[in-house]
């Protein structure tokens, strides 16, 4: 059996993701991080990027373990929102 995805495809995907992901958020404004209401749905990435809403899910999780990313508590709205930790590259 093999796996799905490779470790260079997760990579791309992430990477495609986090571009994607910082074109959509909102800039914080003076150092300050802007409402998480505000903050990119992961139901947003997903279709603005082509991949399964799950598949999504778990790739910004693993950046949100690498710190490349903020991910919301709890569901905002019945979505985790998602916020990049630098702006711009």
């Amino acid at each position: 059996m093999t796996p799905t995805h490779t470790r260079g495809d997760t990579l791309k995907q992430q990477q495609r993701l986090l571009a994607i992901l910082k074109k959509m958020s909102p800039m914080p404004h003076e150092n300050k991080l802007p409402p998480q209401e505000t903050w990119t749905s992961t139901r947003q990435l997903a279709e603005a990027s082509n991949i399964g809403i799950y598949r999504t899910r778990y790739l910004l999780l693993g950046m949100v373990k690498k710190k490349k990313i903020l991910v919301t508590e709890r569901a905002v709205n019945h979505s985790l929102r998602w916020f990049p930790t630098k702006f711009p590259d």
